[in-house]
């Protein structure tokens, strides 16, 4: 009788799971979870990036325009990948662009001041068939506010220093330019749009200038200071 029981309790023995396939069992749906989560923080990451890349097309388009001033158009367009056109589609961007002989335009729009422009337009200039100059406005930038990025004060020179690249710039202004020029012979100009209220209650818009080198490294900054209100989709 004794030999029964203890045969039975060896067999119940063998037959429980032992502790290590216990807890591996416990852990597959964590594990499970854990790489549904991951998978899907990476899916967002991905849907992230897209849509960053389609909202900043045309900052991507001007970038690889401007790295082929000096060059052809027609080399200029197969960098970009893009079909340069002769006229926009807005009335009031080709009387701003009516000195450029070449324009592209974001199919989307914003409304600046009550006018519905292109979110973002680039304007080429061109000199016997070779690109001299490209310029990127980035409209959104006014669609939000026609007189730039407000600012809690004016923002001080000193603050951006030789060597700082665009995005260091941008962190430092808490804003993405208005303008970016390129030019034959000259780096990179960044050009931001903000406004800033006044001692006496006014507002004060300021446009500050950003010249890089030809490396993409800050070398100079200046600013220019005037009464809200006057040109809006260009500066000087």
């Amino acid at each position: 009788m004794a030999e029964n029981m203890s045969e039975n309790k060896t067999e119940n023995k063998a037959a429980q799971p032992a502790p290590a396939k216990r807890q591996r069992r416990r852990m597959a749906p964590r594990a499970v979870v854990l790489l549904a989560v991951i998978a899907f923080l990476l899916l967002m990451l991905v849907v992230s990036i897209l849509r960053s890349n389609l909202r900043n097309n045309g900052r991507r388009y001007a970038t690889k325009l401007g790295e082929q001033v000096g060059m052809s158009v027609g080399a200029a367009q197969d960098a970009a990948k893009i079909e340069l056109l002769t006229a926009s589609e807005s009335a009031v961007v080709s009387q701003v662009g009516a000195g450029y002989p070449y324009v592209y335009e974001s199919p989307k729009t914003t409304t600046v001041a009550g006018v519905e422009v292109p979110q973002w337009v680039i304007f080429c200039a061109a000199s016997n068939d070779t690109i001299t100059q490209v310029v990127y406005y980035d409209y959104r930038q006014l669609g939000r506010n026609g007189h730039g990025t407000r600012s809690r004060s004016h923002i001080e020179l000193s603050g951006i220093t030789t060597g700082m690249t665009p995005a260091t710039v941008q962190g430092f202004v808490g804003s993405l330019p208005l303008r970016r020029l390129y030019a034959a012979g000259q780096g990179l100009q960044e050009t931001y749009k903000y406004n800033y209220p006044a001692e006496d209650g006014s507002t004060v818009e300021c446009l500050l200038y950003v010249t890089y080198d030809t490396e993409g490294h800050a070398s100079a900054a200046a600013e220019t200071t005037r009464t809200a209100g006057s040109e809006l989709l260009t500066v000087p």
